[in-house]
């Protein structure tokens, strides 16, 4: 059975929805198909552009009141899956500042509810995408990291201009080569990124931002040169895109594409030289199949015959920003650099039913209209001959090209367009090993139902350039099999935590450990009521965001579960609070024990917690509690004073403090933040703040 999904809007871009079999033909190359089956799905109602998040108000208003961490997304709430795939393999420093300017407007103002998103670069090396997240801080903390890569192809371009020492002149041969080898670099992290989505629910979408994204490189139409570009295969770059694309058809994925280099205006300048009948470089490309090549190449009739076999994305239909027209689209060859960047991105886009927005000075207003394409779609099926799944005669794949058509008069398609012919059962593997599902829960997006999980994490400060990540992790102790008789139960659990960069890498460490469970009667009833308690310390190698990320195994029954937090490990500068450590949540670094209480509390409850001072100055300091809720604050105490405990780091210090809650508070969850201050009068006060998650639960829960 072949899966694919087909958007269908009216001549005045409207969605249609009323569609039936009888109103598509699907055809496999070129040979019409029995349409099986044909659905609409609603992918959610568009709403209207939100108001700016907490985020965005706090940061208009100057404020400093934290902002509630997002809560996890359960896998039936997702409505749209969007990968905002960042090519900086290929992108010069000019195009850093607007594409984080507009991804940060996007994130900020235009995220509903139900999304789950992930800002990726090319170059950062991922396996999967744990990043997928419906938190707006940690979204915003990866486009903190959107920064020039410079190992990328425009080094040679912009190395001299930075400051860094000039490059030597390439020939054209090692400048294709380069061209290519960074081409199919970015292709390849992108087959990653939407080979990884094949199991997430939900319209799943990847919109790639990029400079420049050829489709071939320039030796490939060479009359001299030896690529076999007659047979249809074309060379490595348009191999590695049709394996994008064969990906993306089988997990479900559409790709978008913005041209991120902005508004070019593509007119001669003084500079420009005229058409010259006798230079084939000079003159206007009529953007034909193969002409195009053949004319700014300076090439003749047999270049035009090798460049005519190769399929190229046709570019009145997916393509935004461009008239419909029929006419040719006309380009003088001094700018062929600029356009010849797009083809791969636009072939991408039409083979997988999106489209590209060529020309955006802003990244938010083209994302925001990809988004708008997200509203619904039809997904069709059809069993293909058994011919379709056999190799060719060297036993390689056969590459099908696909197309869909709406036989009622007026409608737009936009579908997959080709597959390789090869079953999904000959390329997955055997079943996953219990490792291997440890390590799927650990990447994954969504929480795990098996075993009842909650992470707490908080950084603490050794010196200048030590810093760790404490992290508590609670588990259900009523979903574990713990056996024996009443005064020894035992268990067997499987923990692995590890701490991700914003980008995508591990930090080296972490935990991975088999640990045995021993409970006597108390322990068992506390394990029953409260939960179980495992703390360690994770040591990282600079200060930044970074994601927590746990997952467990009942060793016994098989039970999987997981969870992840986020955190910024500030550098020290001035005073600073380290996390907010609740009593409740307090253990023995490496063993499993029954918590001290829950992990929420009652109106009128104290919660007590400790927290260390860091470059804390010698006078004596104040601290103040407030309470928030939904951006808002609720409570605010009275100043108290706080009180040094013995430390032998100097300029830092652990004190502790309680919090009563407040009678007749209403069950929720509430972000406390604790303020220390020195008292006025004092000529230069120095103020830090720290926040920490609060649960508040009614009584009889």
């Amino acid at each position: 059975m072949v899966q694919l999904d087909a958007t269908v809007s009216d001549s005045h871009d409207r969605p249609v929805s009323d569609l039936t079999a009888d109103d598509f033909q699907v055809l496999l190359d070129g040979k019409p198909q029995k349409i099986v089956s044909c659905n609409w799905i609603t992918a959610g109602v568009r709403t209207p552009a939100q108001p700016a998040t907490q985020i965005a108000a706090a940061r208009k208003s100057g404020a400093t009141q934290p902002v509630m961490p997002a809560p996890a997304l359960k896998r039936e709430d997702v409505r749209r899956i969007i990968v905002l795939f960042v090519d900086d393999l290929s992108m010069s420093p000019d195009s850093i500042p607007r594409v984080r300017t507009g991804l940060r407007k996007f994130i900020e103002t235009q995220l509903q509810p139900g999304d789950l998103a992930e800002i990726v670069r090319a170059s950062a090396g991922l396996g999967a995408l744990q990043d997928l997240t419906t938190d707006p801080s940690l979204l915003l903390a990866a486009v903190k990291q959107v920064r020039w890569n410079p190992l990328g192809r425009t080094a040679t371009d912009y190395a001299p201009i930075l400051g860094g020492f000039p490059m030597p002149a390439m020939g054209d041969k090692e400048n294709a080569f380069r061209i290519e080898s960074y081409t199919v670099a970015t292709a390849s992290s992108l087959w990653r990124v939407v080979h990884g989505m094949a199991s997430l629910p939900g319209r799943k979408s990847v919109v790639v931002l990029s400079d420049s994204l050829p489709i071939r490189a320039p030796d490939e139409f060479s009359p001299f040169g030896t690529r076999e570009v007659g047979s249809g295969t074309g060379g490595r770059i348009l191999r590695a895109m049709r394996r994008v694309v064969d990906e993306s058809m089988r997990a479900g994925v559409v790709l978008y594409a913005i041209d991120t280099r902005g508004l070019e205006p593509h007119v001669f300048s003084a500079e420009s030289r005229g058409a010259d009948p006798a230079d084939p470089a000079s003159r206007t490309s009529t953007f034909g199949p193969g002409a195009w090549v053949a004319e700014c190449l300076g090439g003749g009739p047999g270049i035009m015959a090798q460049a005519s076999q190769p399929p190229r994305p046709q570019i009145s239909s997916p393509v935004e920003n461009t008239p419909s027209t029929g006419a040719t689209p006309q380009f003088p060859c001094s700018d062929l650099a600029y356009t010849q960047g797009q083809w791969g991105s636009m072939f991408l886009a039409e083979e997988t039913g999106g489209f590209m927005v060529t020309e955006a000075n802003r990244i938010d207003a083209a994302v925001d209209r990809i988004m708008g394409d997200q509203r619904g779609y039809y997904l069709l099926s059809f069993t293909p001959p058994s011919g379709a799944l056999a190799p060719d005669r060297n036993g390689k794949p056969v590459y099908h090209r696909l197309k869909v058509i709406a036989t009622r008069p007026g409608l737009r398609v936009r579908s997959h367009q080709g597959f390789f012919g090869v079953s999904d059962e000959n390329i997955a593997g055997a079943s996953p090993t219990p490792e291997l599902q440890l390590s799927a829960a650990l990447e994954s997006p969504f929480r795990s139902a098996g075993v009842g999980m909650e992470i707490e994490s908080g950084f603490l400060n050794a010196s200048k350039h030590d810093s760790f990540i404490r992290t508590a992790v609670l588990l259900d102790g009523r979903d574990l099999d713990l056996t024996g008789p009443p005064i020894h139960r035992t268990g067997v659990i499987h923990l692995v935590v590890r701490a991700f960069e914003v980008s995508g890498e591990r930090v080296p460490g972490g935990i991975d450990q088999v640990l045995r469970i021993d409970l006597n009667e108390d322990g068992f009833a506390r394990a029953m009521k409260y939960g179980l308690i495992y703390t360690a310390l994770l040591a990282v190698p600079k200060p930044g965001p970074y994601q927590v990320r746990a997952a467990c195994r009942d060793e016994i029954t098989g039970k999987i579960g997981n969870a992840s937090d986020f955190i910024e490990v500030p550098k020290p500068k001035g005073m600073a609070l380290s996390g907010l450590f609740f009593r409740r949540s307090a253990g023995v670094d490496d063993h499993v024990r029954p918590a001290v209480g829950a992990n929420s509390y009652l109106p009128g409850e104290q919660a007590p917690f400790t927290f260390q001072v860091i470059n804390a100055p010698k006078q004596p300091l104040t601290m103040r509690l407030r309470l928030y809720r939904d951006g808002k604050a609720v409570y605010e105490g009275p100043p108290q004073p706080v009180h040094r405990g013995d430390s032998k780091l100097p300029g830092r210090f652990f004190t502790e403090a309680a919090f009563a809650i407040p009678a007749g508070l209403e069950p929720g969850d509430y972000l406390l933040r604790v303020d220390v201050e020195v008292p006025q009068p004092a000529p230069n006060q120095v103020t830090a703040w720290q926040w920490a998650r609060l649960s508040v639960s009614a009584p009889g829960q």
